[in-house]
C-alpha cells in the first residue's frame, strides 16, 4: 500500500497535494447513537451521497495512485445502499476502511469481513452502564457481540476508545476486557470538547463540563497511567495499544492543558497534506476538524479544491503555526489507521 508519510513530506515541502493516499468519506450524517460528544444524530436530514457520486469521488482521488478509503459517517451501516459502491470497486488496489459505533456490525457480519480490510468499531467502555451514560443508547451487549461476531469471520478490528470524564479512571479494566475482543489494536485518544466537528454546528457547543476530566479526575489518571506502563509495558512497545508510553503522558498533559487553557502540548499533524474529506453533501475539507470547505460543485475535482487558494492558506497557516485551531486539536493524539 502507498505509503502516507512520503506523500506527507512531498505536498508538505512544495506546499501542493499531488496525491491524496487518504479518502475519508462521510457517506451520511444519521446515527443511531446519542453521545454526548456529538450531534449527528440530533441532525434529521438523513443526507447521503448517492453510490454514482461516490465512486465518481474515489476514482478522481485514486488517480494516479491508490488510495485507503475511510468510510465513515455518522454511522455508515445505517445506509441501505452502503455495500453497492465497494462491489464495484472490489480488485481495484484500494484498502477499505469502515468505521462504525458497531451497534448493526452483526447484522452485516458477511458484507463487512467480505468487503472491508479493516473495522474501526468505537468502544469507550468495558460495561453497559458506562456506555450507556457515555453513547446513550443501551446496545453494549450488541456491540460486543458484533465486535466477536467479525473478528470470528476474519476480520480485522481496531478499537476506538475516546477518554472523557465518565471513562478516564476506568483505562485498566478497559484495557483488560478488550483483550478478550481480540483486537489488532487497541487505539487511545482524549476527548474533543473544542471544534467543529462531529455534527456540531459552532466551536464550543459541545457539553464541556460532562465531558473533559477535572483536575482531579487527570491526577488520578496519572497514577494509574504509572501502573498502566508497568503493566501492559510490552503491549505498548509492540503497538497493540497506541499510542505508546510517551502518547499516553501526552493524553495526560493534554487534559492538564483543557483545563487551564494553555500548555497544549506541540504536535506535528500531516491531515490536511495527505487526505480529503468529504461530508454527507459532497463537500470537500482537508480536515474533519477544522479548515475550509468546497462546495459539492467540486466532486469531480478534488486535487483542483486542495490546491486552491483557500485550501493552501489554510496549509501555510498550520506550517507556520498561525492555525490557532489546530493548537488544541486532539487528532495528533488518534492512530486508528
Amino acid at each position: 500500500m502507498v505509503h502516507t508519510g512520503f506523500f506527507a513530506k512531498l505536498n508538505r515541502l512544495t506546499d501542493r497535494v499531488f496525491f491524496t493516499p487518504l479518502l475519508v468519506l462521510q457517506v451520511t450524517d444519521r446515527c443511531n447513537s446519542r453521545c454526548l460528544m456529538c450531534d449527528f444524530w440530533k441532525k434529521t436530514s438523513g443526507v447521503g451521497i448517492s453510490p454514482q457520486e461516490l465512486e465518481k469521488i474515489v476514482m478522481s482521488a485514486a488517480s494516479p495512485i491508490p488510495v485507503t478509503v475511510v468510510v465513515t459517517g455518522g454511522e455508515p451501516l445505517l445506509r441501505d445502499d452502503l455495500f453497492d459502491l465497494w462491489e464495484k470497486l472490489n480488485g481495484r488496489g484500494m484498502r477499505l476502511i469502515l468505521n462504525t459505533n458497531g451497534i448493526l456490525l452483526r447484522e452485516y457480519v458477511k458484507d463487512v469481513s467480505e468487503i472491508f480490510d479493516r473495522v474501526v468499531v468505537s468502544l469507550d467502555s468495558h460495561d453497559a452502564e458506562t456506555y450507556r451514560e457515555i453513547r446513550g443508547c443501551d446496545e453494549f451487549d450488541k456491540v460486543v457481540d458484533g465486535i466477536r461476531a467479525v473478528v470470528k469471520a476474519g476480520s480485522s478490528v481496531i478499537l476506538a476508545h475516546t477518554l472523557q470524564k465518565k471513562n478516564i479512571l476506568g483505562i485498566a479494566d478497559f484495557l483488560a476486557f478488550s483483550r478478550t475482543l481480540e483486537p489488532v489494536r487497541i487505539s487511545i485518544r482524549p476527548v474533543d470538547v473544542y471544534s467543529n466537528g462531529y455534527g456540531r454546528k459552532c466551536e464550543g457547543s459541545c457539553p464541556v463540563e460532562e465531558l473533559l476530566p477535572s483536575i482531579e479526575e487527570t491526577s488520578l489518571f496519572s497514577n494509574l497511567l504509572g501502573s498502566v506502563t508497568t503493566e501492559w509495558g510490552r503491549k505498548l512497545r509492540s503497538g497493540l495499544i497506541t499510542p505508546p508510553v510517551d502518547g499516553l503522558w501526552d493524553i495526560r498533559d493534554y487534559f492538564i492543558a483543557a483545563n487551564n487553557g494553555v500548555g497544549f502540548p506541540r504536535k506535528i499533524c500531516n491531515l490536511p497534506y495527505i487526505s480529503a474529506i468529504v461530508n454527507p453533501s459532497g463537500g470537500i475539507r482537508q480536515c474533519f476538524f477544522s479548515g475550509p470547505s468546497a462546495s459539492p460543485r467540486a466532486l469531480d475535482c478534488i486535487h483542483e479544491v486542495l490546491n486552491s487558494r483557500d485550501f493552501r492558506d489554510g496549509r501555510r497557516r498550520l506550517k507556520t503555526g498561525k492555525a490557532l485551531e489546530c493548537e488544541k486539536c486532539v487528532f495528533p493524539y488518534c492512530s486508528d489507521l
